[in-house]
């Protein structure tokens, strides 16, 4: 691939989340409620080794499914933002910039009442 077509993210743009994305949390709280349903659904009792065993595998599937979720979201969130990015630069002539405006401009006049 020649290096011009070639197409970099921004510098100072965040592509990753750094905390505990909502579909990781939603996955583990799923999982949770998942295994809790399932056991009152069979009657079985809630503190038994075989249930603990399976409150831990639906947290730890919750909790993957959850980050495969984030990782398809930050995938597809980062690739329309490289197209977005690369519009921009090969159309700069459809991005001008405007003029800043001034705060008389923006603001109402004020008068006060004395």
């Amino acid at each position: 691939m020649a290096e011009s077509n070639r197409v970099t993210p921004w510098e100072d743009y965040n592509y990753i989340a750094r905390l505990p994305d909502f579909w990781e949390v939603t996955g583990v709280v799923g999982g949770i409620a998942l295994c809790r349903t399932y056991q009152a659904a069979n009657l079985r009792p809630l503190n038994t080794n075989a249930s603990r065993m399976m409150f831990v595998g639906y947290i730890i599937g919750g909790y993957l499914i959850g980050k495969a979720a984030t990782v398809l979201r930050n995938n597809f969130q980062t690739r329309r933002q490289l197209f977005l990015e690369d519009y921009v630069d090969k159309h700069p002539e459809d991005f001008t910039s405007a003029e800043p405006k001034k705060f008389k401009e923006v603001l109402w006049e004020w008068k006060p009442h004395r």
